[in-house]
C-alpha cells in the first residue's frame, strides 16, 4: 500500500505490477477459509485485459472479463438457444394448449434448458429476455383463434407473444409467429412456450424452423 499526504490531503492505494509483457499476471486474490477463492487482475497472456476468476491467480474458471475497450463478458452468465430439428406432429388445433418441446439445443451456458419439456429453469432471481417463435403448418381457414405465449410456474397469466386469427393470416397453410419478453423470475421458476388453436381438429404441425432463446438480463 503507498500513501500520501498533501496540505491536508490524504489518499492511499494498493498497486501490484509485473516486468512486463513475458512475465506474469498481476492480480489480487480475495478468500474464505475453507470456503471460497477469487481473485482479479490483469491477463498479461490475453492483451492484459481485465479479470474475475474463481481460485488463486487467474488461471481459474473466469466470470467476467473486460476489454480495454470497454467490452465485458460474462462467460457463465445463463444463456441458452433451441430449436426443432425435427416436426412436431398433430399436437394441437381442437383447442388443446401445447407445451412445446424445442429438442435440440445449440448451447445452453448452465445447461437450465430442459430439451425434453421444453423449460426453462431460472438458476437465479432476476429479469430474463426469451425469444421464441413457431412456424405453423397444414393450416386453413377453420381454424380462427391462436393463443401463442410464455409461460412460467410462477402463478402469474401467460405473457401472450402473438394473439389473432391464424386462418386469416396463414400464406398457403403456413403461419410464422414470433416475439420476445422480458419476464422477472425468481430462483428455480420455470418458463416455456405454449401454443393454443382453436375450432377445428387436432391435426396442426409445427415445423423445424421453429426457435426458442433466453438469457438472464439482470
Amino acid at each position: 500500500m503507498t500513501s500520501s499526504a498533501y496540505q491536508n490531503i490524504c489518499y492511499s492505494f494498493f498497486a501490484s505490477g509485473v516486468a512486463g509483457s513475458s512475465a506474469g499476471d498481476p492480480y489480487y486474490s480475495l478468500s474464505v477459509a475453507g470456503a471460497i477463492n477469487m481473485s482479479f487482475g490483469l491477463k498479461n497472456s490475453d492483451a492484459d485485459n481485465f479479470y474475475l476468476n474463481t481460485g488463486v491467480g487467474l488461471a481459474g474458471t473466469n466470470l467476467l472479463k473486460i476489454t480495454h475497450a470497454g467490452a465485458v463478458t460474462m462467460p457463465l452468465q445463463p444463456s441458452f438457444y433451441a430449436y426443432n430439428a425435427n416436426a412436431i406432429l398433430n399436437q394441437f388445433g381442437d383447442g388443446t394448449t401445447y407445451q412445446v418441446v424445442y429438442d435440440t439445443e445449440t448451447y445452453d451456458t448452465n445447461s437450465d434448458y430442459d430439451h425434453t419439456t421444453g423449460a426453462f429453469t431460472a438458476p437465479v432471481t432476476g429479469t430474463y429476455i426469451f425469444n421464441a417463435k413457431l412456424a405453423i403448418t397444414t393450416l386453413t381457414t377453420a381454424w380462427t383463434t391462436c393463443q401463442f405465449q410464455i409461460n412460467t410456474n410462477a402463478g402469474a397469466s401467460g405473457m401472450p407473444l402473438w394473439y389473432g386469427n391464424p386462418g386469416v393470416v396463414q400464406q398457403g397453410g403456413l403461419l410464422q409467429i414470433s416475439g420476445v419478453r422480458h419476464v422477472k423470475l425468481t430462483a428455480a421458476d420455470t418458463a416455456y412456450v405454449t401454443i393454443r388453436i382453436a375450432n377445428s381438429a387436432k391435426t396442426l404441425d409445427i415445423s423445424a424452423n421453429s426457435w426458442f432463446s433466453g438469457s438472464l438480463l439482470n
